[in-house]
């Protein structure tokens, strides 16, 4: 019997963001690290993401929910995230969260991955979906579900599942986009507006 596990980005996916330039003073977040003290020629990527806190905590960042995360995750049953940030980020994320939609993320998505549980850098890489990839089929899960805003992490993850598939890997993935409009360009990646499109079409699939 299948398992399907959904694989979620944060930052445009799960949560669209907009930087505040009034209430922060700053025309941007790089602008906003400066007045911090950091320079953009020397800072780390741990210190870059770090340097979120305050931007997530002060409401610098406005945060929102994609339509349909409080309907379709808790559908999905088991759901995890991937992140190029810090894990720390996501408590700093639901402290406006909570304030504005009076929820707590962890309600909904209990466990992830961060690109640092992998090295020091901020960047997914598809070596990082495969030890991701495999991590997940260990555990059981034969589907894997993959959403995220950039299309170019769509493509890492796609190839990552396509490199066990030709290893031998008994393990299927879909990929899909959230854009804000929607046109197919890949055959195996599928762009949606919101949640529920997602829902929509994996319940064809999954058949619930």
């Amino acid at each position: 019997m299948s398992k399907t596990y959904y694989l979620w980005d944060l930052a445009d996916t799960l949560f669209p963001e907009r930087w505040d330039s009034v209430g922060s003073g700053c025309s941007d977040i790089i602008s906003y690290m400066t007045t911090l003290g950091y320079d953009q020629k020397t800072i780390t990527p741990g210190q870059f993401e770090l340097a979120y806190e305050q931007p997530y905590r002060k409401g610098f960042f406005a945060l929102s929910l994609i339509p349909g995360f409080t309907e379709v995750l808790p559908w999905a049953k088991h759901n995890g995230y991937f992140t190029s940030g810090h894990h720390e980020q996501n408590l700093w994320r639901n402290e406006q969260i909570q304030k504005k939609y009076h929820i707590n993320i962890f309600d909904y998505i209990k466990e992830g991955f961060s690109a640092f549980d992998f090295g020091s850098i901020n960047q997914k890489t598809a070596a990082m979906f495969t030890d991701i990839l495999n991590t997940l089929h260990e555990r059981g899960y034969t589907d894997i579900v993959y959403t995220d805003d950039k299309e170019t992490k769509c493509e890492l993850f796609f190839n990552a599942i396509t490199k066990l598939q030709k290893e031998g890997v008994r393990i299927n993935g879909r990929t899909y986009h959230r854009a804000a409009h929607c046109g197919m360009k890949h055959a195996h990646i599928t762009d949606i507006r919101d949640l529920f499109e997602l829902r929509d079409k994996e319940a064809g699939i999954v058949g619930k």
